[in-house]
């Protein structure tokens, strides 16, 4: 479930028009930044990821989600 919202958060912007992003890794961390004002940093060491949004003029909005299962 928690994968099926980080999908779904990571491709609301898809939805509208498609955004230009630029994606930068490293051992651990993958930030992507889109030119809509969407930002996502996923820690693949633990799980955890966090994507914020922000519309033209407006505060951001964050998530922070876990990627884990939770068996």
């Amino acid at each position: 479930m928690k994968k099926l919202l980080l999908i779904t958060l990571l491709s609301a912007p898809a939805f509208a028009e498609t955004p230009h992003c630029v994606t930068v890794t490293n051992e651990m961390l993958i930030v992507t930044q889109c030119d809509n004002g969407t930002v996502s940093v996923t820690n693949s060491k633990t799980g955890m990821a966090v994507i914020c949004s922000s519309g033209t003029g407006a505060d951001p909005r964050c998530e922070k989600v876990n990627t884990n299962d939770d068996k």
